[in-house]
């Protein structure tokens, strides 16, 4: 995944972004930001033109992208995503977990 697409959500910028994979699985179009079909130009022009001139839009997308980064991309709630997942994985396959389930620590 695109980690400089979370950043910018996470700091509250809108997002334009090509529809390709990786970025239509974070960007929300027209919710957190605009994906724009592979080699429009004239599609990226008009979107960054519209961003520029809609300032209730843009802060709108900036505020729904930064709470989806927190909410979904966060770090900690990452690690912890990956982490149940191999426990489980190595449950199915009867190995005790050897790790730590205290998260506050991350």
């Amino acid at each position: 995944m695109p980690r400089s697409i979370i950043e910018a959500m996470a700091t509250g910028v809108p997002v334009i972004a090509t529809d390709i994979r990786g970025s239509r699985e974070l960007v929300v179009n027209g919710v957190t930001g605009l994906l724009v079909p592979v080699r429009d130009h004239d599609k990226l022009a008009a979107s960054i033109d519209m961003l520029i001139r809609d300032v209730e839009m843009r802060k709108r997308m900036g505020d729904a992208g930064r709470k989806r980064a927190e909410e979904y991309y966060d770090e900690k709630i990452v690690i912890k995503r990956q982490l149940d997942r191999m426990k489980v994985i190595l449950a199915e396959k009867g190995i005790k977990w050897p790790g730590v389930d205290n998260y506050n620590m991350l």
